[in-house]
């Protein structure tokens, strides 16, 4: 490929043009805002608009329960009920549901290391029924973001090894929403062989799952078990 000469333009700062127009859902804030980019070289670029997108609870986490059984490492997820993937634009799926993994928005207070813990314990109980203690709840690397392009959520993962699945019945939220939610279990090498078929295609958990694979593996534990939380 050849190379160009022409030096790239270094951002000096974003100037925006007026208030931005603002729209608030129940659950997210769109804001379109006018802008021009200052270079260091003492230009501007045209006019653009860029639609931000953030959800009212900011940041989210997103839990994966696991455990072993006879000698195969299984998880935890949700069959979730996601009625907008059926409004595409461009080839709508035909039934609005989705394999993902147990997760839920911050509330408020919750952005701390320890309040992201608190969240996902409820959230294990909201939506699967699981009862666990916080300490045994473990961040799965670090957080992330989907869709920087325009939506400003940030998503947290942690994990949760259990000495077995044993549900309550879910509390749940009172939502629509999770009136259809069903909890299902694969082993964690089928759950991987689902996102590359792609019966399982939502992001976070796909992540989620190949996360707590590498750290099954580095720690010489994908064939060796060990008890953990209940």
């Amino acid at each position: 490929m050849a190379s160009s000469n022409e030096q790239p333009k270094r951002l000096q700062r974003i100037e925006q043009q007026g208030e931005p127009v603002t729209q608030s859902g129940k659950v997210t804030r769109i804001r379109t805002f006018s802008l021009a980019n200052r270079y260091e070289s003492g230009e501007c670029s045209r006019n653009y608009t860029l639609d931000v997108v953030s959800h009212c609870g900011t940041d989210a986490v997103g839990v994966l329960p696991y455990w072993k059984e006879n000698g195969v490492w299984r998880v935890m997820m949700l069959k979730s009920f996601r009625p907008a993937l059926t409004f595409r634009d461009r080839s709508p799926e035909e039934r609005p549901f989705i394999y993902e993994i147990i997760a839920g928005v911050l509330e408020e207070g919750e952005n701390s290391a320890d309040g992201i813990l608190h969240r996902a314990r409820e959230e294990l109980l909201e939506e699967a029924g699981l009862r666990v203690e916080e300490s045994s709840i473990e961040p799965l690397g670090v957080a992330f973001y989907v869709s920087p392009g325009i939506y400003t959520e940030k998503i947290h993962l942690a994990c949760v090894e259990l000495d077995s699945p044993r549900c309550e019945t879910p509390t749940r939220d009172g939502s629509v929403m999770e009136e259809l939610l069903e909890s299902v279990s694969f082993d964690l090498e089928e759950a991987l062989q689902l996102c590359a078929t792609g019966e399982i295609r939502e992001a976070k958990t796909e992540l989620a799952l190949r996360r707590l694979k590498e750290r099954l593996e580095s720690s010489n534990r994908l064939h060796t078990n060990r008890k953990g939380a209940a």
